[in-house]
């Protein structure tokens, strides 16, 4: 309220510092007017009458309580009153210049007091000013450190200690190395975690909806750009398949095939054609099942061949099986009788060398017999097809 009171004070005072500034203002405009109508002077003794009525002490332009002399009492002295500048003045002149230029001189001594006095009303609004804003701060201050204290209070009136179990994915304050500080933790109920995830996977399901849609225009797009490039290198492949049309040389062979009439010479030699195809195929038949026979011939000698080999080397596992037992029979024998039958132990050894060697050269024979097959099978196959399998000579 007080700061509302300075502040119509100060508009009042500047209110009325203008209203006597207008009113000197018109005073020096009327001075001239008056001259001329009430004195009938000339421009010259007008020119020395406005240089006396302006003229002011060097002191004029101080404050109000330092104004000279001259102006309070508002005289001039004899010698300007008679002749100035070589102009004379009449005492009637003088005296009414004197009385305007008191008057004016009144009102510039009003204005200095008025402006004086509204110099003293900013200064002390100015400090009425930093004192309520400094009033203004400190209540600020004070009103937030009283809704703190009552926060405060709030708080620990409703903050009670109390045991809380919690799962472990459900705590996510930082885990301390000793002792975990929860002063600034906050319990938030489950439902409220359900809801915010249902609405983040609500968001999540419209997003793959919305890609979902995204993914699907750009497949038609590039169906559509697909599908253009196609009939365009249809078109291209048509206008090529006329150029080469256009650019064709008929003659007259060709031009009676494209009409169907074909001549008699050439329907002799497509049948004459068309007769030994059929022929070749049917050699060709007749030489493929020679071969099938043969094949299915060799391949049943090369079975039996095998099942012999196996016989044999059934053989062979059996007689090397009675050789150990022989041979450790007769160490057991030799270990039992000694050395006195040596010219017997040297005919058994004599014998197993010969049967060894018997069982060898068999060995070798059918080794022999078998690749003899394999290159005969080989010679059959060359005579039919190309064939990349090469026959095994005997090292």
């Amino acid at each position: 309220r007080q700061n509302t009171d300075g502040k119509r004070l100060i508009e009042e005072s500047t209110q009325r510092l203008d209203t006597l500034r207008s009113e000197e203002r018109q005073l020096e405009r009327n001075f001239r007017r008056d001259l001329q109508l009430d004195q009938g002077a000339d421009q010259d003794t007008i020119r020395i009458s406005l240089a006396l009525y302006k003229k002011r002490a060097s002191a004029s332009k101080g404050s109000a309580e330092t104004l000279p002399a001259e102006i309070t009492k508002g005289s001039l002295s004899k010698e300007e009153a008679e002749v100035i500048d070589g102009v004379r003045i009449g005492e009637a002149l003088m005296r009414k210049i004197q009385s305007l230029r008191h008057r004016k001189m009144q009102k510039e001594e009003e204005i200095l007091r008025a402006d004086g006095n509204l110099h003293k009303l900013e200064a002390h609004m100015e400090e009425v000013s930093a004192t309520c804003n400094r009033f203004r701060h400190d209540l600020e201050m004070t009103s937030k450190d009283k809704t703190a204290l009552e926060r405060k209070l709030f708080t620990s009136e409703q903050n009670i200690d109390m045991m809380v179990r919690l799962r472990q994915g459900q705590d996510e304050v930082e885990q301390q190395a000793v002792v975990t500080d929860y002063t600034n933790a906050v319990l938030i109920p489950v439902s409220i975690v359900h809801a915010i995830n249902q609405e983040i996977q609500r968001l999540g399901a419209e997003q793959a909806k919305v890609l979902l849609k995204i993914k699907h225009f750009r497949k038609s797009i590039n169906l559509m750009d697909w599908e253009n490039q196609y009939m365009e290198m249809q078109a291209r492949d048509l206008e090529e398949y006329y150029t080469d049309l256009q650019l064709l040389h008929v003659t007259k062979d060709l031009q009676s095939a494209i009409k169907g009439n074909f001549g008699k010479q050439e329907m002799e030699y497509s049948m004459k054609i068309e007769a030994r195809i059929k022929i070749t195929q049917k050699v060709h038949m007749e030489k493929c099942s020679k071969f099938r026979l043969a094949n299915a011939k060799l391949k049943r000698h090369v079975r039996d061949r095998d099942e012999e080999n196996d016989r044999l080397k059934q053989r062979v596992r059996d007689l090397q099986d009675s050789v150990a037992v022989r041979e450790s029979i007769f160490k057991s024998h030799l270990e039992n009788h000694g050395q006195d039958d040596a010219a017997e132990n040297t005919a058994s050894a004599m014998k197993r060398v010969i049967l060894r060697r018997r069982l060898i050269d068999l060995a070798r024979l059918q080794t022999e017999e078998i690749d003899f097959l394999r290159q005969e099978l080989d010679r059959l196959r060359q005579r039919t097809f190309p064939s990349f399998a090469q026959s095994q000579n005997p090292s």
